[in-house]
């Protein structure tokens, strides 16, 4: 962060107001006895493959996607990073969606994948805030949830 604005109060506020937020949720996740699974690449892209591609399909999530010109993302007509989230517990969400008794309506991020090479850049923040701005000027969206599965 630093690196990109040059302002350390700016880096710290990011660091703290992140790093807090991450930090929070991974403690209550180990404190109900539940682990942080990190899947291989192979397992990766297989499930945001079959996982982004199909919930786009039957049109039950959204999807953001960043671009980039760099040739090595050509086969991907320049995708090299994504996030997809559904909509749920509002009366605008798709047929089918899960809904969860007890929360406001929400997003619920289901993947999000940025490209080894680009990570630690601030690309899957950008595409969280963007995805984020969205969210809360063209939905009823209140908050957004992330379930981090047992191993």
């Amino acid at each position: 962060q630093y690196f990109m604005t040059g302002d350390i109060q700016e880096t710290l506020r990011f660091y703290f107001s992140t790093g807090g937020t991450i930090g929070l949720i991974l403690a209550v996740n180990n404190y109900m006895g539940r682990s942080v699974y990190v899947p291989d690449v192979p397992e990766s892209t297989n499930r945001i493959i079959v996982d982004f591609a199909e919930g786009l399909k039957r049109k039950q999530d959204v999807g953001f996607v960043a671009l980039s010109d760099d040739y090595k993302f050509e086969p991907t007509n320049g995708v090299c990073a994504c996030v997809d989230a559904q909509l749920r517990n509002s009366p605008n969400s798709w047929p089918g969606v899960q809904s969860l008794e007890g929360y406001p309506p929400h997003f619920h991020i289901k993947n999000m994948l940025v490209h080894e090479s680009l990570r630690q850049q601030g690309l899957g923040s950008t595409l969280i805030e963007s995805f984020e701005k969205w969210a809360r000027e063209e939905t009823d969206a209140e908050m957004m949830t992330l379930e981090v599965e047992e191993t």
